[in-house]
């Protein structure tokens, strides 16, 4: 499994043995390897209603992610047929095999994930570069989607961050039935301690998105109880969400009495 969906990440840039060309995915296949993928602020509350997240210790920051893949005896969003059984793709797995740099903000980087199998070092697919070595005009609406995830990204980034000065994460690993080196460096919300903050940190976490995040987080375990418990029925994707789906799934997780306890059992850990 990847741990780390950029593992594969290589810039754009016209190399005589860089791909040539590039096919549309006909399955989500390729998402089966990888354990979570990051979010972008404009896609928070879609994904918290159809996908569990976590932020994830990524060496450098912490970044939010939806994750994909629940466990080594292989549940995952993508059955084995590459078929996708939530009700929500992420944005960076529809861009597949683009994606943008994210490692720096102040410049933007358009690049690819060089293990997909939806690059090719030949012609054949949709071109990559013109003869001169500049890019195509199929990349052009695709480099243009990445430019505005790139920032959409750092937005929901600067609210991730402003909880870890709250200190109210816990280790995703050893949540219910999650004690797999794959979820090692990926947290949750303690409920428990950010209902213990001080007005005034509540404050801050209001206006920095901070809030928004944590219960945005909190709700999307929902899913991963639905996850866990067992095997979800294969839906057909929407490519939206609307806000009242979001308000059901916030009602459930608020509602949902076994859920409640649960919550209050693991913040005691």
């Amino acid at each position: 499994m990847e741990r780390d969906f950029f593992a594969h990440f290589k810039e754009l840039t016209f190399s005589a043995s860089g791909p040539r060309s590039w096919t549309r995915y006909e399955s989500f296949a390729f998402a089966r390897s990888y354990v979570s993928v990051p979010l972008a602020w404009s896609e928070l509350h879609r994904a918290a209603a159809h996908l569990p997240l976590c932020l994830v210790d990524t060496g450098t920051c912490h970044r939010l992610e939806a994750l994909l893949s629940f466990g080594a005896q292989g549940q995952s969003v993508v059955d084995p047929s590459g078929q996708w059984r939530a009700g929500y793709v992420p944005a960076l797995l529809r861009m597949h095999p683009f994606a943008p740099d994210l490692s720096q903000r102040a410049t933007f980087a358009p690049g690819y994930l060089e293990n997909s199998p939806n690059l090719l070092t030949a012609s054949g697919g949709l071109e990559l570069w013109s003869a001169t070595g500049a890019p195509a005009n199929d990349v052009s609406p695709v480099t243009d989607v990445m430019r505005d995830f790139h920032a959409d990204y750092f937005r929901l980034q600067d609210a991730t961050q402003s909880l870890l000065k709250g200190k109210v994460l816990r280790p995703l690993r050893g949540y219910a039935s999650l004690d797999d080196p794959m979820f090692d460096r990926k947290y949750i919300l303690n409920r428990t301690a950010l209902y213990a903050l001080s007005a005034p940190r509540m404050l801050k976490l209001m206006q920095t998105g901070g809030l928004e995040v944590a219960f945005a987080q909190l709700i999307s375990m929902q899913r991963l109880s639905v996850a866990l418990s067992a095997p979800a029925p294969t839906q057909t994707v929407k490519p939206e969400a609307t806000a009242e789906t979001f308000l059901s799934a916030m009602a459930t997780a608020f509602d949902a009495e076994a859920s409640e306890i649960q919550y209050d059992e693991m913040d005691r850990t």
